[in-house]
């Protein structure tokens, strides 16, 4: 299938296309709306070494401090400091951290519980003063973290960019959606797929039963005569017939196979493309003992 052919299968599945598009906008809509606003607090600490700390010629203070630094943004990464300030605060916290320039590092608290700000701030900061003492208790230098401030701020999932999101992925879901049906589902997908399964050249294709090609078709009846039958090829072929100012006979396949042997039936194949089955159309071509005329719907 070339590319063409494959925007002229998404347009015939636009009904699908459009239905999963809308679905998972809807639904990314609802969770955005439902889910309650996260806060965040900020706190912004420096890092230094105690006044008892004796520095010798061959240690940077600076440097130490900075690497302390990048020592507790690690701590707050970790699973375990989380899980023990979500404990302590009764409420699902997530904390990381940030180390910052010249000896600075941010600590960020995300939440949903707006009454526990404050105890969440507390409660963070404890523990990491406690985290210290462990590590100063094992090191020979002493080392200490300052808070220097603290901010608090609200924010909502973006229902505009939420949706959007949403959108292009639904739209790549009934893309492989589609795809995917075409490919396990055994439809034929063009014309040019109809013509050689049946082999005959299709000669009357529309898009639409009220297209004005549909006019194609009756002239086909008046040319075949009282013999011609629209056999719908695993589809129904009444949006059609109600077109048609001929007399016609009118069979479904493969429920009335039996004409394509009756010495005094014409067969007109209506293939309906996404619908019709390459099988059947198989198995027309094999049992037919007389010309075939194609007729590709879609």
């Amino acid at each position: 299938m070339d590319f063409s052919g494959f925007l002229r299968m998404l347009l015939r599945q636009k009904i699908t296309l459009g239905a999963i598009v809308i679905a998972a906008m809807l639904a990314s809509a609802t969770v955005a709306i439902l889910q309650p606003p996260s806060y965040q607090t900020t706190l912004l600490y420096s890092t230094g070494i105690g006044s008892e700390t004796q520095i010798t010629d061959g240690f940077d203070a600076t440097k130490l401090a900075d690497d302390f630094a990048n020592t507790i943004s690690g701590w707050l990464r970790s699973l375990d400091f989380t899980k023990r300030l979500s404990e302590l605060a009764n409420t699902p916290v997530s904390i990381s951290g940030e180390t910052q320039a010249k000896q600075n590092f941010l600590v960020n608290l995300s939440y949903t519980d707006n009454e526990a700000t404050s105890r969440i701030s507390e409660l963070a900061t404890r523990m990491l003063k406690e985290e210290i003492a462990k590590y100063n208790a094992n090191s020979k230098f002493k080392f200490l973290a300052t808070l220097h401030g603290e901010t608090n701020a609200v924010s909502k999932p973006n229902l505009i960019l939420t949706i959007a999101a949403a959108g292009l992925g639904g739209l790549l879901l009934g893309v492989g959606w589609i795809l995917l049906m075409n490919l396990l589902g055994g439809r034929v997908a063009s014309i040019e797929e109809a013509e050689k399964l049946l082999g005959v050249t299709a000669a009357v294709s529309f898009t639409s039963s009220r297209s004005n090609e549909i006019n194609f078709l009756e002239a086909l009846l008046k040319k075949l005569g009282s013999s011609a039958y629209l056999m719908g090829a695993d589809v129904k072929i009444e949006k059609i017939t109600k077109q048609l100012k001929s007399n016609y006979k009118a069979a479904k396949l493969p429920e009335e196979a039996n004409l394509l042997v009756k010495s005094e039936a014409k067969p007109i194949i209506v293939v309906k493309l996404d619908a019709s089955k390459i099988a059947t159309l198989r198995q027309i071509q094999a049992l037919a003992e007389k010309e075939l005329h194609l007729v590709v719907w879609g």
